[in-house]
């Protein structure tokens, strides 16, 4: 089982001082059962992650933080300056263990800096950082520019932005290893060059984006297309949402159609579940579907134990029999202060290359 050496647990170590006085955070779907459905009512992006504003620097203080800063009873919703900067660091560490081997790996999945600039109804974003290479732990740190955009918002209800950025798609989990993004192309660097309209109210975001052709980070491939999305706050407190897209991926077009929701049971357990097809259109087109259901519950300590179910499944006329993939996680995710939190999740992998394989997944998220 490969571990961290001592001279990447410095490098990694600098990289997190050099993000210290940071002020971002990870966007989290969940966030709608609290009557929150918009995005840009905690971050700079209409698509969520990055900066925060005032408001979500408030939020992310209340909702995701056991150990609450002492403030002397002050407003924590103070006025933030014209420019910001911040920045993230994700790790994972990821186990298989089958009857016939077992491997491990640690990796740093996104380490970067952002910074915006606001001036009236403009609004400049951008981050940059490293990242290594799942398959490749020894190859050294490549540099990224992850999003470049202008922001325009003439109006509430209308966002109008360009460069590059991550379309919404889905929940948009923290989780980038997710069968619904994993097995239907989704990585944690899908970032491409778009144009991007945004129509918001309360209750209801319709999002279209244009993606211009575009090399995605981390499998080189070209990548363009559209993309329709709208989202609906049910009671002020379930999500649903719709995504069609269409796209061109290297010599592939392939079409997406993406259901997901966020189902609030009571005022400490709710439910989120995602529904993913994808069509390949080879000489033969292949048909992809992949699903997940989270089930959470707050506990105290800043504790949300979790059971996942996820599940794969790849049809074509060009195979004889469907291949298939399941997982069962049980796990919890942890807020112990602010702008930290932590996934660990157990549970068991099936597939064509493996009956019952085990597998754990630790992912610590560090926001500055």
């Amino acid at each position: 089982m490969r571990s961290l050496s001592f001279y990447s647990f410095l490098e990694l170590m600098s990289l997190i001082g050099t993000l210290m006085f940071s002020q971002s955070l990870m966007a989290f779907p969940e966030t709608a059962r609290h009557g929150y459905l918009s995005c840009v009512t905690c971050h700079l992006s209409p698509s969520g992650r990055g900066i925060l504003t005032s408001y979500g620097k408030t939020l992310s203080h209340e909702l995701y933080s056991y150990k609450k800063i002492d403030n002397g009873n002050e407003s924590l919703e103070a006025e933030v300056p014209w420019w910001q900067v911040g920045g993230r660091t994700r790790l994972m560490q990821y186990i298989l263990d089958t009857p016939e081997m077992q491997k491990g790996h640690f990796f740093p999945m996104q380490m970067e800096l952002e910074a915006s600039i606001e001036k009236g109804i403009w609004a400049l974003g951008l981050s940059a950082g490293g990242w290594r290479p799942m398959a490749g732990p020894k190859e050294k740190l490549k540099g990224y520019l992850r999003n470049a955009y202008v922001l325009w918002r003439p109006t509430e209800a209308w966002n109008f932005r360009a460069g590059k950025f991550r379309i919404s798609h889905g929940l948009g989990l923290p989780d980038h290893a997710t069968l619904v993004n994993e097995k239907m192309g989704w990585s944690h660097s899908h970032e491409t060059q778009n144009i991007e309209v945004t129509r918001l109210s309360e209750s209801t975001i319709i999002q279209a984006s244009w993606v211009l052709p575009s090399y995605l980070l981390v499998s080189e491939e070209m990548f363009s297309g559209i993309s329709l999305g709208v989202e609906q706050l049910l009671n002020l407190k379930h999500r649903v949402g719709l995504n069609l897209s269409r796209f061109h991926r290297a010599n592939v077009n392939e079409s997406h159609l993406n259901l997901h929701t966020v189902i609030n049971i009571n005022e400490k357990s709710f439910l989120q579940a995602e529904l993913a097809q994808r069509r390949m259109e080879y000489a033969r087109p292949t048909d992809e579907y992949a699903f997940l259901m989270r089930y959470s519950h707050e506990f105290q300590y800043g504790l949300r134990p979790l059971i996942q179910w996820e599940e794969f499944l790849l049809k074509s006329v060009t195979v004889s029999a469907p291949q298939q993939e399941r997982r069962f996680y049980l796990g919890t995710e942890w807020f112990p202060v602010l702008h930290t939190d932590f996934l660990f999740l157990i549970g068991n992998q099936m597939d064509s290359s493996f009956d019952d394989a085990r597998i754990v997944m630790i992912i610590g998220h560090f926001y500055f």
